[in-house]
């Protein structure tokens, strides 16, 4: 054991953390250890979807077949509506275009951060 106390902890990693002055039922297990408020979770939001070129292996997306995003460390079900004036119901490789994502479940997601759509077993477009 080292005495190093790192200020982030990545899923491969294997932590103990000890907290002092808390009661078990003033905590909630999750994907997310953080401060009460410090971080929200979503079930809604909107945002800029950039497909990946077809030499990058990108592929259409039809907006209304249901999709699977990648975020953080886990797999969330989800349905997207284009923003109106952003395209049509299918967005090409290579196409960015705004929409509002309707997530299944509520995820811990902060402004900006990217995230990876899944789709026909491979990525649609990766943004890390």
């Amino acid at each position: 054991m080292t005495s190093s106390r790192p200020r982030e902890i990545y899923l491969v990693d294997v932590a103990r953390i000890l907290l002092r002055g808390i009661k078990r039922e003033e905590i909630q297990r999750g994907p997310v250890f953080a401060l009460p408020g410090s971080v929200n979770a979503y079930k809604e939001f909107e945002g800029t979807i950039t497909v990946n070129s077809e030499e990058e292996g990108g592929v259409a997306i039809d907006t209304a077949l249901g999709i699977t995003l990648f975020i953080n460390v886990i797999d969330v079900s989800a349905t997207m509506a284009l923003v109106e004036g952003s395209g049509s119901g299918k967005i090409q490789p290579g196409e960015s275009v705004k929409a509002i994502i309707f997530l299944k479940d509520s995820v811990a997601i902060e402004e900006g951060q990217g995230l990876r759509i899944r789709g026909t077993g491979k990525p649609i477009r990766n943004r890390d």
